[in-house]
């Protein structure tokens, strides 16, 4: 096994970023491996094949094909590999150069510790040592300073709305009066009284006599006609109601008691209105 986690080739570099042993779907032990590979060059890299091989000569390819690494981009290879015994290697082509990482032992497991990974396209290996070297300790420097609560002093801001959208910060206290405030144009304010003009000397105005009337500019008077009479109708007594018609003599109730006094006056003046009773 070795100690190097890094191989360079030309301007790709390859870092092992971990290893991790985990169980599949299918209930077996597999190695999880993922490889960092950054282009430093200012143009890309193409043709690249990667590929984790065991001591027993097997092959077990990147879970995600990548086929090529644009200027200054870093790609990350994964790999998901069932190797129980002996050991396993990371090989590396691309841009006619190869590289190598391993060997190490089926059971070994890296975790590379979290920082920042440069890839620029021109020169950042200019740049990595100076900020390997002096940004290690970034942030993890205990400030050795005591600071006295009582010499702390807090400051007051007041914001105000601007024109545009903006909020302009005043130091200073809030005022205690934070109800709502009357606008400019709303306060009443006590007009002084205009000024009256002085008025000129009056001067008696002469007499001036009554025109005379045209009479072309006399108002017309409308010619008044005489109403038409209304001819007075007869009077004529009212005429009384309609008297109703007097009904027809109603048949006997019975037969005469004896025969007629005499022969009738006349013929009679209808058929009968039905069979005799008797």
């Amino acid at each position: 096994m070795t100690d190097d986690h890094s191989a360079r080739a030309g301007s790709l570099n390859a870092h092992l970023t971990s290893v991790v042993m985990e169980i599949d779907d299918d209930d077996e032990d597999v190695i999880q491996v993922v490889v960092d590979v950054v282009n430093e060059s200012s143009i890309p890299v193409g043709g690249l094949a990667a590929a984790l091989v065991d001591s027993k000569g097997n092959r077990f390819e990147a879970t995600e094909g990548i086929s090529s690494i644009g200027p200054g981009l870093t790609r990350q290879f994964k790999f998901e590999a069932r190797i129980q015994s002996g050991t396993w290697s990371f090989e590396f082509n691309g841009g006619g150069q190869s590289m190598n990482l391993g060997p190490y032992d089926a059971d070994f497991e890296f975790q590379a510790e979290k920082g920042r990974v440069l890839g620029n396209a021109i020169g950042s290996s200019l740049f990595s040592g100076a900020f390997d070297n002096h940004l290690t300790d970034f942030g993890n420097t205990e400030e050795r300073g005591i600071i006295d609560a009582s010499t702390v002093v807090m400051t007051s801001y007041v914001g105000e709305n601007i024109e545009g959208g903006g909020t302009m910060m005043t130091p200073g206290e809030v005022e205690d009066d934070d109800g709502p405030r009357t606008p400019p144009w709303a306060t009443s304010t006590s007009d002084p009284a205009p000024l009256t003009p002085l008025s000129p000397p009056s001067t008696p105005e002469p007499a001036s006599e009554p025109p005379v009337a045209d009479p072309l500019l006399a108002p017309l008077t409308p010619v008044s006609t005489p109403a038409p009479s209304v001819e007075s109708e007869p009077e004529t007594n009212p005429t009384p109601p309609p008297v109703p018609p007097t009904p027809p003599p109603s048949p006997p109730s019975a037969p005469p008691s004896g025969p007629p006094s005499g022969p009738p006056s006349g013929p009679p003046s209808g058929p009968p209105s039905g069979p005799p009773s008797g």
